[in-house]
């Protein structure tokens, strides 16, 4: 969320810098701080986006050859190299070389097809993706170039994860804020009007049938209060969605989404995680046994565990390891455990307890205890 933040900051200040060149500087800074939170991607993204925008709208010159942006580039140095510098003197090029042009190239974990961010996208930005191909007869727009580019350009990447693309969602915003404005004032074109009705009835259609699909797709039982609002909710829309002319229906859509926000996240989110993803009871459980023990993981990272354990980082070990590991505890999944049982010879695994969590069955073993 910062690096989505000071993205969104440096090409709201570079659009602005096209017309008054002294907010130039200013986004510079931006990206300062956007390099500071996740490396080269904060100056990538803006000036790539900014350079495609002037360059389909004629004046890339003028972008690139402004003065203000030597200024800038010293206040981008002064503000983002002190920290590199004090952290280690091979710390930089370490950190682009591995973590940036590498985990980009290759992928250090992560790693998805191609085709990923075409599934994963529509559903993180339902219901406003929606919008998107009604604005492709503006593709010279900004956020049209903006939501575009970042999309690419992460597809393009090896690591893919759904958090890559939030900087998508402020451009997809005034995508979705411009087709509304001029549905409701009546300046909508066919295309326009019709993704305006989609989502609508979209929206409304998915809280229908959400109570539903939660039980059948993810066995999940929401509170039946909550699930009959949102119902209920639903049903009033759809009867004022079909009665009302646009402007009525952008309201509609309006108060449908901030009403089912507040139950979704207020009520029924908690209620899942407390009841299928709160990894607390074995924290608490390895916690009882191992004390301040070293203790290591085998097999997927898992950050809810490890913050529940309250240790800031357990280590990651394979099978081979474990001869080195003699008195220390290691918690995995079932499966790993029992491919390590196989694999290793020589060193005694004692399993402490097996304990099923969020649908998996996680053991916790002591590498040279008694017995197997």
């Amino acid at each position: 969320m910062a690096l989505c933040l000071f993205i969104t900051l440096a090409v709201l200040l570079l659009y602005l810098g096209l017309e008054r060149r002294g907010f130039i500087p200013w986004a510079w800074l931006a990206c300062a701080f956007a390099f500071l939170t996740k490396g080269p991607v904060g100056v990538l993204i803006p000036f790539a986006v900014l350079g495609l925008y002037t360059s389909v709208n004629g004046n890339l010159r003028n972008f690139l050859f402004e003065r203000r942006h030597l200024f800038g580039f010293i206040l981008f140095v002064a503000v983002a190299l002190p920290w590199f510098v004090a952290a280690d003197h091979g710390f930089l090029a370490k950190f682009l070389l591995m973590h940036n042009i590498k985990h980009f190239a290759k992928g250090l974990d992560h790693v998805k097809p191609l085709y990923f961010y075409f599934l994963a996208a529509p559903f993180c930005f339902a219901p406003v993706v929606l919008f998107w191909p009604s604005y492709f007869r503006r593709w010279r727009s900004l956020p049209f170039i903006w939501a575009s580019f970042v999309f690419l350009f992460f597809t393009m990447a090896a690591a893919k994860r759904v958090v890559y693309l939030l900087p998508m969602a402020p451009p997809l915003a005034l995508m979705a804020a411009h087709v509304c404005h001029r549905v409701v004032t009546g300046e909508a074109e066919g295309v326009e009007r019709i993704s305006f009705n989609v989502v609508v009835f979209s929206c409304i259609g998915a809280l229908l049938v959400s109570p539903v699909l939660s039980v059948l797709v993810f066995k999940y039982r929401p509170p039946l209060f909550a699930a009959s609002l949102v119902v209920l909710g639903a049903v009033v829309a759809m009867f004022v969605a079909v009665r009302g002319g646009h402007s009525l229906r952008f309201w509609t859509l309006v108060s449908l989404l901030f009403f089912s926000y507040l139950v979704y996240f207020g009520w029924v989110l908690p209620d899942y995680d407390a009841r299928f993803r709160d990894a607390r009871p074995l924290a608490e459980a390895i916690t009882a046994q191992v004390g301040s023990a070293p203790l290591y993981r085998l097999g997927s990272y898992d950050a809810a565990l490890e913050f529940y354990l309250g240790r800031p980082f357990v280590p990651k070990v394979g099978c081979s390891s474990l001869g080195r590991l003699n008195g220390a505890f290691v918690v995995g999944r079932v499966k790993d455990y029992r491919r390590c049982m196989k694999e290793v010879k020589g060193v005694k695994l004692h399993r402490v307890f097996v304990m099923s969590n969020r649908g998996r069955e996680f053991v916790l073993f002591r590498v040279g205890g008694e017995g197997r």
